[in-house]
C-alpha cells in the first residue's frame, strides 16, 4: 500500500511543485522512503518499548539492551526495506496500484505457506524461520548464517530502491546518473541473489559432508574391532581448539587374529603421532576413522598413546538421523521460536564435547547409519585431566580432584 505514492501524487496539484523543482529522482525517492521507514520503525519502537517494560518489570529474566537493537536493525528494518524496494519497483512496472497488491500478497503468501522452510529458508525475508535466540551461555546460535541470510533482503532492498530511482516517471536531474544508477541497482541485486546462493551451498555442504561420514562409518561397519578397557586422556581447550592426548589400553577378544586396529575420531581433530612404547606407528587416516596397521592376535593386549588437535566437526554427529531431520529448526511448544542446534562448543569462555562429537578415540562408532539398532558401546576405566587458565569450572562423570590449573576425574 506504501507504494501508492507513485500513482497518488501525480493526481495532486501540490505534488507539482515537487515534480518541477531542482530534486533529483533519488532525493524525491529517498525521501519518500524515508518517511514510510521512520513511522514503521516508530512503530517498532512502541513494540520494543512494551517488551521493554515487561522485561524489567514483570518478567524475572535478565535484562540487555543489545537484543532489542539487534533485532531491530537485523530483522525489522532488513524486511521493511526489502517489502518496500520490491512493491516500488513492482508498481513502477506493472502500473497499477491493485495488481501490485495482489502480486506482493502472493509472494508473501507463498513465502509464508509454500516456500518458508524450502531450501534452509533462504526465501524467508521476514526471517520468521532462521534460529536466531541468543543464549546467556553461548549467545547466538548461528550469528555468520544469519547476517547472511538478512544481507541477502538488504542489498536486495538497497538494489529494488535503486530501481525505482530509474523506473519513475519524472524526468531526471542527471541523465547520465540513471545509467550508473542502474548499474549500481543490478550490482546489488545479483549481490544480493549470489549471498542467497553462498547460503544454501552452505547446507548443502553439510549435506554432502554427512554423507561421506555414513558411507566410511558404513565401510567400517563390518570390520572387526577391538576392545577398549582403559583410558588415560588429558585434554587442554585452547580458545576454538583442542590439543588432547590419549592412552588406551585395547585387547582382541575376537577369535581370529586381526590384521589392523580400528579406532574412531571426530574428523576435525588431527592425529599428530601414534606411539606404542615409544615408537611411532604407521596409521591411515579416512574421515573419521583411524587405521593402525599393527596385527593383534586373539587374546592379545596393546597400549597406544594418540596425540592430536584441531577443532571439533559437529556435522559428524547423528549421522543416522535423516538429513530433513537434522537439518530443521522445529518451532519452540511455547511461542514461535527457533533456538537452533548445536552438538559441541569449543570456545575461549564455554566448552561442551559429549560421546557423539568423538572428541576421544573409540573402538567401537557411536552410531550405525545401515543398522541403527546394532550399536556396541565402549565401557572402560578412564582417567581424565582436563588443563585450563583462568577461573573455568570443570564438570564431568567420576571421583574429581583439583589442583594447580587442572582437574582430574576417576571412573
Amino acid at each position: 500500500m506504501a507504494g501508492n505514492f507513485l500513482k497518488r501524487d501525480k493526481k495532486l496539484d501540490t505534488a507539482e511543485v515537487i515534480y518541477v523543482r531542482p530534486m533529483s529522482n533519488a532525493d524525491y525517492i529517498i525521501g519518500k522512503v524515508w518517511g514510510i521507514t521512520r513511522v514503521f520503525i516508530g512503530l517498532n519502537l512502541i513494540t520494543l518499548c512494551i517488551a521493554l517494560f515487561i522485561n524489567l518489570v514483570i518478567s524475572r529474566s535478565p535484562f540487555s539492551i543489545f537484543p532489542y537493537l539487534f533485532y531491530l536493525f537485523t530483522l525489522s528494518i532488513p524486511s521493511l526495506l526489502f517489502v518496500l524496494g520490491l512493491s516500488f519497483t513492482i508498481m513502477c512496472l506493472v502500473k497499477n496500484q491493485a495488481v501490485t497488491f495482489i502480486v506482493m500478497l502472493g509472494i508473501t503468501g507463498t513465502v509464508f505457506f509454500y516456500l518458508q522452510d524450502r531450501l534452509y529458508g533462504v526465501f524467508d525475508f521476514f526471517g520468521v524461520t532462521l534460529p536466531a535466540i541468543f543464549s546467556d551461555v553461548v549467545g547466538h546460535p548461528s550469528l555468520s548464517l544469519f547476517l547472511l541470510q538478512r544481507s541477502v533482503y538488504l542489498l536486495g532492498a538497497i538494489g529494488f530502491i535503486c530501481l525505482t530511482i530509474t523506473l519513475v516517471k519524472r524526468l531526471p536531474h542527471r541523465p547520465w546518473k540513471t545509467l550508473v544508477i542502474n548499474i549500481i541497482a543490478l550490482f546489488l541485486i545479483l549481490t544480493s541473489g549470489g549471498l542467497g546462493v553462498l547460503y544454501v551451498l552452505h547446507f548443502k555442504k553439510i549435506e554432502a559432508e554427512r554423507e561421506v561420514y555414513v558411507s566410511v562409518f558404513n565401510t567400517y561397519a563390518e570390520r572387526p574391532k577391538v576392545d577398549i578397557s582403559a583410558y588415560e586422556i588429558d585434554i587442554t581447550p585452547r580458545g576454538e581448539r583442542l590439543e588432547a592426548e590419549s592412552r588406551l589400553r585395547v585387547r582382541n577378544k575376537q577369535k581370529n587374529e586381526i590384521e589392523s586396529v580400528i579406532l574412531y575420531l571426530n574428523p576435525g581433530l588431527k592425529i599428530i603421532t601414534i606411539e606404542q612404547a615409544g615408537k611411532i606407528l604407521d596409521f591411515h587416516r579416512e574421515q573419521q576413522v583411524i587405521e593402525i596397521f599393527q596385527k593383534l592376535r586373539a587374546g592379545e593386549e596393546a597400549e597406544y598413546v594418540l596425540k592430536y588437535e584441531g577443532g571439533i566437526e559437529e556435522n559428524i554427529c547423528y549421522t543416522d538421523v535423516e538429513e530433513k531431520d537434522f537439518m530443521s529448526h522445529p518451532a519452540g511448544k511455547t511461542f514461535y521460536f527457533r533456538y537452533g542446534k548445536r552438538y559441541a562448543f569449543l570456545s575461549d569462555t564455554y566448552t561442551l564435547l559429549t560421546p557423539e562429537c568423538i572428541w576421544y578415540p573409540v573402538a567401537e562408532s557411536p552410531v550405525s547409519p545401515a543398522n541403527p539398532y546394532s550399536i556396541r558401546k565402549d565401557f572402560a576405566n578412564y582417567k581424565l585431566t582436563v588443563r585450563y587458565a583462568g577461573d573455568r569450572v570443570v564438570l564431568s562423570q567420576g571421583k574429581r580432584v583439583c589442583g594447580e590449573g587442572k582437574v582430574i576425574f576417576t571412573d
